[in-house]
């Protein structure tokens, strides 16, 4: 797997919102199968009757259900508050909020444990697996009621400020891990810019914003080819298609290589773009 599909990869883990609920979908039929496993091993059978029980299981399935198309609205309205009333560039913070995705995953897991508890209710009641989707119906509620009032307040201007500054620190310091001092004064510098005849120019191949690049894997791949790589936009740059994207000096590194080097997208991130913090804290 290259760089950038490990890239594309890792932030589509981050900002689906999607993944998480369909994992907990199977994990909930999969804990099913256990609980199904354990209620057959021990022959623990419930004292409560059979309608009480497809009742209560019932109830909770359609809470869970109410939950879930909350957890929903509530993520729609935050885009939209954020959007008019901050920047929508703040829009990506909230799709990545670990309390969002973890209630609806929750919700959406105790929805299907409880409808496969619910379709296995016959002639006996499997007890573990009942008492299991009542007291995961419960923990549901007090994990609905804490995503309430972290939502409430990271809508706050200063909860998003101070959410932004923090990031913007942690990616000055992984971009910038150096003291600045004045140029040619640090120990081993040398000239910023190449001399020499530049030997080849890489264009782009698709107009977007560049997100990030693989500073580590462009270095590796210039010595073992013996010349110097320079990008030519800077992070957070916009590229459009035949743009100068890399300058080669030296020997030659394959134009796959380097397009694999680069990650492009539609908007800006912060992930190595310490100037985008200050974007969102202007706007």
């Amino acid at each position: 797997m290259t760089w950038l599909q490990r890239y594309r990869f890792r932030n589509f883990l981050r900002s689906s919102v999607w993944l998480p609920p369909l994992l907990g979908i199977l994990a909930a039929l999969l804990v099913n199968q256990l609980m199904q496993s354990a209620d057959r091993l021990w022959g623990w059978h419930g004292a409560a009757s059979v309608s009480g029980s497809q009742g209560v299981l019932t109830a909770l399935a359609s809470s869970m259900l109410t939950f879930i198309v909350f957890v929903f609205s509530i993520l729609l309205l935050v885009v939209q508050l954020a959007s008019a009333q901050l920047t929508p560039r703040v829009i990506a913070f909230f799709y990545r909020s670990r309390i969002l995705k973890l209630s609806l995953t929750l919700f959406v897991f105790v929805f299907t444990f409880n409808l496969a508890v619910l379709a296995r209710i016959g002639d006996s009641i499997p007890a573990l697996s009942v008492r299991l989707a009542a007291y995961g119906s419960l923990a549901a509620i007090g994990v609905f009621l804490y995503m309430i009032e972290t939502v409430g307040k990271s809508l706050r201007p200063v909860t998003v400020l101070t959410g932004v500054g923090r990031t913007g620190s942690a990616v000055i310091d992984s971009v910038y891990p150096h003291p600045a001092t004045p140029a040619g004064s640090a120990p081993g510098s040398r000239e910023a810019m190449p001399t020499g005849e530049c030997r080849r120019t890489v264009l782009n191949v698709r107009p977007g914003v560049v997100l990030a690049f693989d500073s580590e894997g462009l270095a590796v791949r210039a010595k073992h080819a013996d010349c110097l790589i320079e990008l030519v936009p800077q992070v957070g740059d916009f590229v459009a298609q035949g743009d100068p994207l890399f300058r080669l000096y030296g020997g030659d590194v394959g134009d796959r290589d380097l397009q694999q080097a680069i990650a492009i997208g539609p908007e800006r991130t912060m992930e190595q773009d310490p100037a985008f913090a200050f974007r969102i804290i202007v706007d």
